[in-house]
């Protein structure tokens, strides 16, 4: 079988969608819950239109290459998550969000 093939009939993530999942899933455990100098610098870069409140993005604000490979400024894929989850009043559970994060990042053509 071909390896695409493996891939819609296990439901596993490509190379490419499961970078996206895994930051994406962290970057959110560290904005609800942190309290690392990282999270603080996350949750300052975070930025909430009011047209669309429950969803923060990032810009990119690197001016080098080597800046682009910064946390903050490789965040522009969290545009995105369509679910509300910069201000939720409680953190999302570590189930709910894996399974809102796979439905966002991970597509199965099965």
């Amino acid at each position: 079988m071909s390896k695409e093939a493996l891939n819609n009939l296990s439901g596993r993530a490509t190379p490419r969608q499961w970078p996206k999942y895994i930051v994406s899933s962290t970057t959110i455990k560290m904005i609800q819950k942190g309290t690392t100098p990282m999270s603080e610098k996350l949750r300052g870069r975070a930025y909430v239109n009011y047209r669309f409140p429950g969803k923060g993005t990032f810009r990119d604000l690197s001016r080098t290459k080597i800046g682009r490979q910064s946390l903050p400024n490789r965040l522009d894929f969290l545009r995105e998550i369509k679910f509300d989850w910069i201000n939720a009043k409680e953190p999302i559970s570590k189930d709910k969000l894996r399974i809102a994060l796979k439905k966002t990042f991970i597509e199965t053509t099965t």
